[in-house]
């Protein structure tokens, strides 16, 4: 019997200092500069040079996996409304805080040279949703918007219904780039990005109009209208979102557990401009080619701030 008390100690000390999964799992919280106590919903957290990103919840904070990271790596943190940062993984470990500046928007010093402004929305604006459109993943698409006759204003905003399908009711909250367009002159496709780069959002009401600010960004709405873009991420990067769900197997005839990958619905609606024959465009392969207008368009938009 008293052979049996070193295995046992052995034993014990290896439970108590086994590193656990939790024990990997670090919470940092994303948070307002201004105002420290205020949590930053949805901010973009992506390792620099790696295909893997993650988004900050209803309290601001986001988990981070020490099983696959590396010591050397550095996160960039990026959310509409706020200055990026980047930070290295090291630093973080030791401060499980981030802070964000809040962008200075200067379409204020424009306003000047008007007397009066008030907002008009473009684009479609039916209030309920239609069909979801399935894209693939990585898949683009944009809308072509017209201008509607403003001389002088400013994108302030961009409106996305996000539809939920019965089954995947929380899918809506997944997230999806967007980007702006110039319309060229001679093929009237989408030409020249008008933000630096694509913004990744994700809805946060289902089956409605999900707005995003986007006046910092000082944009004029061209007098030949303008595209928005919504594009899928990879399945790469969205297979942190894996999940299985139950359905009914008409060949088994019984419900089976199948895998799927979460990704956002686009919302589909009437065609609201019914002259136009290439109001939708896709892009695959490199280049941009028409998409069939038969199906209806897609329920995006954008609300402009107009001056007088």
């Amino acid at each position: 019997m008293p052979l049996l008390k070193p295995v046992l100690l052995v034993f014990l000390l290896s439970l108590t200092f086994h590193p656990s999964l939790a024990q990997n799992i670090v919470k940092i919280q994303v948070n307002n500069a201004q105002k420290t106590n205020e949590p930053i919903v949805g901010a973009t957290v992506q390792i620099i040079g790696r295909k893997y990103f993650m988004l900050s919840n209803e309290e601001g904070f986001f988990d981070l996996d020490q099983a696959i990271i590396h010591k050397n790596d550095s996160l960039q943190i990026t959310c509409i409304g706020f200055q990026s940062r980047t930070i290295a993984i090291a630093d973080m470990l030791h401060n499980p805080h981030v802070y964000l500046r809040e962008s200075v928007t200067e379409l204020e010093e424009v306003k000047v040279h008007g007397s009066e402004t008030f907002d008009i929305i473009i684009g479609n604006v039916d209030k309920k949703g239609g069909n979801s459109l399935n894209l693939s993943f990585g898949d683009k698409v944009a809308l072509f918007i017209p201008n509607l006759g403003i001389e002088h204003g400013y994108i302030s905003k961009f409106r996305y219904f996000a539809k939920a399908v019965l089954g995947l009711e929380d899918h809506f909250t997944e997230p999806f780039l967007i980007q702006l367009y110039s319309v060229d002159s001679v093929h009237s496709n989408p030409h020249k990005p008008l933000l630096k780069e694509a913004l990744l959002l994700r809805a946060s009401k289902s089956n409605k109009w999900n707005e995003f600010d986007l006046s910092q960004y000082g944009i004029q709405i061209p007098s030949n209208g303008i595209f928005v873009s919504i594009s899928l991420l990879t399945q790469e990067e969205y297979n942190y979102q894996e999940r299985y769900i139950s359905t009914y197997s008409v060949l088994e005839q019984r419900r089976v557990s199948i895998k799927k990958v979460i990704s956002p619905k686009v919302s589909f609606s009437k065609n609201v401009y019914k002259n136009l024959h290439n109001w939708i465009w896709r892009y695959k392969s490199s280049k941009w080619s028409e998409f069939p207008s038969s199906l209806g368009t897609f329920m995006l938009g954008l609300e402009v701030q107009v001056y007088e």
